[in-house]
């Protein structure tokens, strides 16, 4: 079988010009044309390969690409859940709980001023403080009282010795000074020791003006 040997088409025997390019046809071209067929196979064979990937004959193949680490996939953590804290319990004294709050319970009565409130409000009546003096020393309600009942009593009595001290050496003007002090003194005991009369009947610790300050007992 001949081929041509300037494009390489096919020609019949005893064929002398080429039927595709019309160029002269050699005789034992035959060798020659196989030759650049397989030739122009090879090289389609191995453009093709590289296409694909696949090393030519006598090529080492290239080493595969290293692979990118996928990224790590993260979890989100549940939310934390929360408990509200129980609303603290408050206590507060008796008459000043309000009895129709919630969360608040009332605190048990002054019982120490209950059971001495008779002899307390004795404190306040001149002499008469002795006795819850020597009854009820131990109480500390009436003890309160007791100690402000004995400085007015104290008062009183220092007014009236001034008094009369006054009118035994004192000329007419200075005794009537001294008495119109005295009083003043003596009108200024009454009205505190009602005071003091009235919140040791109600059972309260209520300080005097003036002479809350002074400790007896």
């Amino acid at each position: 079988m001949a081929f041509c040997t300037n494009c390489g088409a096919q020609v019949q025997p005893g064929e002398k010009f080429c039927t595709s390019c019309g160029s002269k046809i050699e005789e034992y071209n035959a060798p020659a044309a196989e030759s650049a067929l397989t030739g122009a196979a090879a090289a389609a064979g191995a453009a093709a390969g590289a296409a694909a990937g696949t090393p030519a004959p006598g090529e080492t193949p290239a080493p595969p690409e290293a692979q990118a680490p996928s990224s790590p996939v993260y979890q989100q953590a549940p939310d934390p859940v929360y408990q509200a804290a129980p609303e603290p319990s408050y206590q507060q004294t008796s008459g000043q709980a309000d009895a129709g709050a919630p969360g608040y319970a009332e605190a048990p009565a002054d019982t120490d001023a209950g059971d001495n409130k008779g002899m307390s409000v004795l404190s306040y009546i001149g002499i008469l403080v002795l006795i819850p003096l020597f009854f009820r020393k131990d109480s500390s309600f009436a003890r309160f009282h007791i100690n402000q009942g004995l400085v007015l009593m104290f008062i009183e009595l220092a007014s009236s010795l001034l008094k009369k001290v006054s009118a035994a050496f004192f000329p007419a003007g200075v005794r009537s000074l001294v008495s119109l002090v005295c009083f003043v003194v003596t009108l200024g005991c009454i009205v505190l020791s009602v005071m003091g009369l009235i919140a040791a009947a109600q059972g309260k610790r209520k300080t005097l003006p003036l002479i809350g300050g002074i400790k007896l007992i």
